[in-house]
């Protein structure tokens, strides 16, 4: 996940989730897909009870304005993807960016609207016969904005109660949907910084050991 920071030159902040604690998160970046030429690290590796992952974070500092910058985790799985840096301090042209709210998970765990089976979509781990129209359209017009904004109602993993068969499952239902959504977003939020903020669903998060 990109999260923009107001800071001259501007900066960009690069969040991911692993299944273990990292005592040196890193992130290799670059002008060039080919030449990532630059490194960057931090202790930021955190996690709240009943986690199953870790955050971890690391900031990109004194990026050019308005440049491409190619990045890659420093990991066994990861690949490189790319974001536009922010643009410079009083810029006044024209932008465009998507606002969202309650937003939850694309597939059977979420809101959805059952589509034509022989409908397939390009997000990872989701039935092709389902559809999720915001999460898709973020998809499918990721060129069209600069960022995104979503404050609050993230993937709804609190109603995991509701499903009949996450009942016995607990703790590992609600942290298991939650990870999926993180997982759908990836392919959006690892391109276009996604700023979000708390709604009611993580304020009043309902947690059955």
């Amino acid at each position: 996940m990109l999260i923009l920071i107001c800071d001259t030159p501007p900066a960009v902040a690069i969040g991911w989730n692993t299944y273990k604690q990292l005592s040196n998160p890193c992130v290799q970046y670059g002008t060039s897909s080919s030449n990532l030429q630059s490194t960057a690290c931090s202790t930021i590796s955190i996690t709240y009870p009943n986690s199953r992952t870790w955050g971890n974070t690391v900031t990109l500092s004194g990026l050019s304005p308005g440049t491409t910058y190619y990045y890659k985790i420093t990991s066994t799985n990861s690949t490189v993807e790319h974001f536009v840096s922010p643009r410079p301090a009083g810029d006044t042209g024209a932008f465009s960016f998507n606002a969202v709210i309650d937003l939850g998970v694309y597939g059977a765990d979420g809101y959805t609207i059952k589509a034509d089976n022989a409908k397939r979509d390009t997000i990872p781990l989701i039935d092709p016969s389902l559809n999720h129209t915001t999460i898709g359209r973020l998809a499918n017009t990721i060129d069209d904005y600069e960022f995104v904004l979503h404050p609050g109602d993230l993937g709804y993993a609190d109603d995991w109660l509701l499903k009949p068969k996450n009942l016995f499952d607990g703790v590992d239902a609600y942290a298991a949907i939650v990870e999926q959504f993180y997982g759908q977003l990836a392919p959006i939020s690892g391109r276009k910084p996604y700023m979000v903020g708390p709604g009611n669903h993580e304020a009043n998060c309902e947690e059955v050991p």
